[in-house]
């Protein structure tokens, strides 16, 4: 699941660079930290874990 996580937060990452004209990569990590994705932006925090993974762990 940290892929699906990594790759919304890179594509949301892109899609503010892109509209803020921020070309160099550095930067827009700096200014589009994660915690910013999830908090001001609204991104979804995705489980790290499966539900189903650990559904049947104790039987």
């Amino acid at each position: 699941m940290s892929k699906v996580r990594n790759h919304a937060e890179d594509r949301l990452r892109t899609h503010l660079m892109k509209r803020h004209k921020v070309k160099d990569r550095g930067s827009g990590l700096r200014r589009f930290p994660s915690a910013d994705l999830y908090g001001r932006y609204g991104l979804y925090k995705v489980p790290a874990v499966a539900g189903w993974c650990s559904a049947h762990a104790s039987a």
